[in-house]
């Protein structure tokens, strides 16, 4: 929206658009910053009582929910703190309103603002998740004034959770209904989720359905592994390679039972299976889809490096080289064979090294020394041999050792036990 010229981005307010177009030459490029992030965060833009509003608009009502606040005829936005609000805004939520340049009016149930106070103010990405989180925001993009246009190929109309295997050899979803709070926000980006129960079944893909009264979106990743929540009890990080968004679902046109094709069940997780698969065949896999897989695993790969250097800085873990263009990320258990892209299943190696590792010459056992295979002979790598693992720099992740004794175990088998 922020590159549109000010008259097209004007006219997505309907029959308000000739209010928009006359806001003070001045303010007009900082309202629509602001207004495009509110729309972008989730908000929903609407008309209530012959002023533009911003907040949640229920789709079964044409008299507007006021949730969040409205833009006044004096060209001055303001925040409700407590009038229309089934709870009153947070003490420090009203506290960072006032700080921001914000005058308390109506007896204190809203705060006002100018247009650039305003756009100052949503321009903060943390206040904006707050206050998107308090208000109930629960899409990933919210709605205009003027009714949308159909889709038109631009995104995919999800009519049933099958169509999240389209293109894929995946036998089974884990998908999980949830809301748009700042932890879900960074899952989109990060490419895992945040303090979920461990999965009953391995899946293949992991589904986000965000929950929206208008519209729902749904993004998808490619299954990597799970981690221990490195600050929850008894909770996980499922790892995908990225999330994709894939399509929007309308609950007004297709409800959750017939979406998940009677899989519905109970609470917030579903499992679905792909009813097109043949449990003992795959169909053959287009070109450009295999182009694509490759692609994901390099890039799935980078960032499996970015990770690594996080938890043990850029240095070998084994060697303590610092030269980060020889530095690769090393699986201890193969990527082939089901092992994800996780802290607890990596190793920041020098290339040569990783070579080794990777041809079984070389190993780490469970408490962090390295082994070396008799058929090794260069002396540069023997001398590696009864050495320790340099230590991360953050956190033992939980699982490394288990990771690490495993793949030792294998190495021994393979060497016979003979190992220096």
């Amino acid at each position: 929206m922020n590159n549109m010229n000010f008259d097209e981005f004007a006219a997505q307010f309907g029959h308000k658009s000739d209010f928009v177009r006359n806001i003070p030459q001045g303010q007009r490029a900082a309202f629509q910053v602001a207004a495009t992030r509110l729309h972008d965060a989730g908000f929903d833009w609407y008309v209530a009582d012959g002023d533009l509003c911003f907040g949640v608009k229920p789709a079964d009502t044409p008299q507007a929910w006021l949730r969040a606040g409205r833009f006044w005829s004096d060209y001055t936005l303001t925040i409700n703190v407590s009038r229309t609000q089934r709870n009153p805004l947070p003490p420090e939520i009203v506290a960072r309103l006032t700080g921001s340049g914000g005058v308390t009016d109506e007896g204190g149930t809203r705060v006002r603002f100018s247009i650039d106070e305003f756009e100052k103010l949503v321009g903060n990405d943390d206040f904006l998740d707050t206050l998107a989180e308090f208000c109930g925001v629960s899409e990933v993009e919210g709605l205009w004034p003027t009714p949308r246009q159909p889709l038109q190929g631009r995104l995919t109309e999800i009519t049933s959770m099958q169509q999240v295997f389209a293109g894929t050899n995946a036998k089974l979803a884990v998908v999980q209904r949830l809301t748009l709070n700042p932890s879900n926000r960074r899952a989109l980006k990060d490419g895992f989720t945040w303090h979920w129960p461990m999965p009953s079944v391995e899946p293949d893909l992991v589904v986000l359905h965000f929950k929206g009264k208008q519209r729902r979106e749904v993004w998808v990743g490619n299954y990597h592994g799970t981690e221990p929540a490195r600050d929850g009890d008894k909770l996980f990080e499922l790892h995908v390679d990225r999330f994709r968004l894939v399509g929007v679902h309308f609950p007004d046109k297709v409800d959750d039972s017939a979406l998940y094709g009677g899989e519905a069940g109970g609470g917030s997780r579903i499992y679905v299976k792909n009813e097109r698969m043949n449990e003992a065949d795959s169909p053959p896999i287009p070109p450009d889809e295999i182009k694509m897989a490759l692609t994901q695993v390099r890039q799935g790969q980078q960032r499996f490096k970015q990770m690594l250097k996080e938890l043990w800085g850029t240095k070998c873990a084994v060697s303590g080289c610092s030269e980060e263009s020889v530095l690769e990320g090393a699986h201890i258990t193969p990527y082939a064979i089901g092992g994800g892209y996780l802290y607890s299943n990596g190793l920041l190696l020098r290339a040569d090294i990783h070579a080794l590792y990777d041809a079984y010459l070389l190993s780490i056992d469970a408490d962090g020394m390295v082994h070396v295979a008799n058929s090794v002979q260069e002396k540069v790598y023997k001398d590696l041999a009864g050495q320790y693992l340099h230590l991360p720099r953050t956190h033992w992740p939980e699982r490394l050792a288990n990771a690490l004794r495993e793949r030792h175990t294998n190495f021994l088998e393979r060497q016979g036990a003979v190992t220096q």
